[in-house]
């Protein structure tokens, strides 16, 4: 799980780092640590967070997850459900400022 990527991921080119800072009561410096997997969010900032970008919690930990989160046994069925949901991501952000599509290097 990614954390950093998918903040960063979601949070795009719509909003800074600054303004995500403002937006949920820290520094800019914080939001640039959990950007870098340096500090680990919590979740009571995951929830300013999510409100900020208008994208829900859970939302954010799918975008998070990595190939290598699938639990042993569980693989066969995240590799058939995940283009799925990420089709279903896409429509539902469709015409928005967020990025839906995973990156491996954010």
């Amino acid at each position: 799980m990614n954390l950093g990527k998918a903040i960063k991921q979601i949070r795009g080119k719509a909003f800074t780092q600054q303004e995500i800072a403002y937006l949920t009561d820290v520094t800019n410096v914080y939001v640039s640590l959990v950007e870098n997997n340096k500090k680990e969010p919590s979740i009571k900032w995951l929830r300013r967070f999510s409100l900020a970008v208008n994208v829900a919690v859970p939302v954010i930990f799918y975008v998070a997850l990595d190939d290598d989160d699938a639990t042993y046994g569980m693989e066969n069925e995240y590799h058939l459900l995940k283009p799925l949901i990420d089709s279903n991501m896409a429509k539902c952000f469709a015409g928005t400022n967020i990025d839906t599509e995973i990156k491996e290097d954010v």
